[in-house]
């Protein structure tokens, strides 16, 4: 084996025992949770607004007044 993949194994090593050490954590399950949740809502939300029947804005005839 040579020093550049001893190298890469090492780094390798390193960044697993980060990876580790947030999954080991519940707040990351927490935060990803609530990503997935806002996603979903904004993905039905997008849903709902999309299917809703096409209207025709109506057009004021005159503006309103304005009292001083």
């Amino acid at each position: 084996m040579n020093r550049s993949t001893a190298g890469f194994f090492r780094l390798l090593s390193f960044l697993s025992a980060i990876l580790m050490k947030f999954l080991s954590r519940p707040g990351f399950y927490l935060i990803v949770l609530l990503i997935a949740a806002m996603l979903l809502l904004t993905l039905w939300l997008n849903w709902k607004l999309g299917s809703l029947p096409r209207r025709d804005a109506k057009q004021e005839t005159a503006p309103a007044a304005v009292s001083t």
